[in-house]
């Protein structure tokens, strides 16, 4: 959790501000209508301030004001973020009080909060809020989760449909799918939206593809890499037991199978299961010895 605070007293000695702009922390401040008093200022009537907040997530925003004591009807200090109006503070006591508002979602963008005079009275004027300090507790949203079950289904034209389980977020928005030529390091990513499937296509044979798909959520907070998956596209007249593609089949495959016998999925050479079955085993050994010494 961040907390933010705006303090009145940063404020320079300036009455009856027109613009005033302010650059804190992560956020750009702006005042209109403001008149300083030392250490709080006045929201006159059709007085604004605005900021820009450079998070995404949820908020408490707690201010300390009072109103003039004046009749009529209680004072009003909405919110609006990017000029949509959302919610607003009562201001109900002529004393010093702290008020709060609590947002369970929000948008980096401009926070405005107008100060606006329910009621003129003729005898005593407008009626004034008295601004001593703003505090904004910031959340910090939790990513959704990585997608799982990752899995393909094979094409031997140049392409392979990638494919995982829906993610249960309701904020969810969409998913990315990365690949690349080297386990953990991927040179290319695509926004896939809201689908739980993507054909990658162009795809070139006897080339090992690492992919991994992550989930974004409506703040764009994005998960972790899924687990990662890999394949290798393996032309239909290829010698499927020239495995190192050296255009026979001979000791270097064989070495290839046996330094992967019997290893479990992700230890294993991809080569090495040529049948695709997800092992290394006396299947694969036969595509070798039954092509032995063959040539394309």
């Amino acid at each position: 959790m961040k907390k933010l605070i705006l303090l009145f007293l940063i404020i320079p000695e300036l009455c009856y501000s027109i613009n005033y702009q302010y650059e804190a922390e992560n956020m750009f401040v702006e005042f209109g209508r403001i008149q300083n008093e030392g250490d709080h200022v006045i929201m006159l009537n059709s007085s604004s301030l605005s900021f820009m907040f450079n998070y995404a997530g949820s908020a408490d925003i707690t201010i300390r004001a009072k109103e003039d004591h004046y009749p009529g009807e209680f004072s009003h200090l909405g919110i609006a973020i990017n000029d949509i109006y959302i919610n607003y503070f009562i201001i109900d006591k002529t004393e010093w009080a702290e008020y709060t508002l609590s947002f369970p979602a929000i948008q980096a963008g401009k926070w405005t909060l107008t100060f606006t005079n329910p009621k003129y009275d003729s005898v005593v004027g407008d009626k004034n809020i008295y601004l001593d300090y703003i505090i904004i507790d910031y959340h910090e949203p939790e990513p959704p989760a990585p997608p799982t079950n990752v899995d393909t289904l094979y094409s031997y034209n140049n392409k392979v449909k990638i494919l995982w389980d829906t993610n249960t977020e309701p904020d969810l928005k969409g998913y990315k799918l990365y690949y690349g030529f080297e386990s953990g390091q991927y040179d290319h990513v695509t926004d896939i939206g809201n689908m739980v499937s993507y054909s990658l296509e162009g795809l070139q044979y006897n080339i090992i593809y690492y992919v991994a798909v992550t989930a974004y959520d409506s703040l764009n907070n994005e998960s972790g890499y899924s687990e990662e998956i890999a394949f290798m596209l393996i032309h239909k007249n290829k010698l499927a037991g020239d495995i190192s593609i050296d255009g026979i089949v001979d000791i270097q495959d064989l070495v290839i199978v046996t330094s992967s016998w019997a290893k479990p999925p992700g230890q294993a050479d991809i080569r090495a299961d040529i049948n695709k079955d997800g092992f290394v085993d006396i299947q694969d050994l036969i595509y070798i010895t039954s092509q032995w010494g063959m040539t394309e």
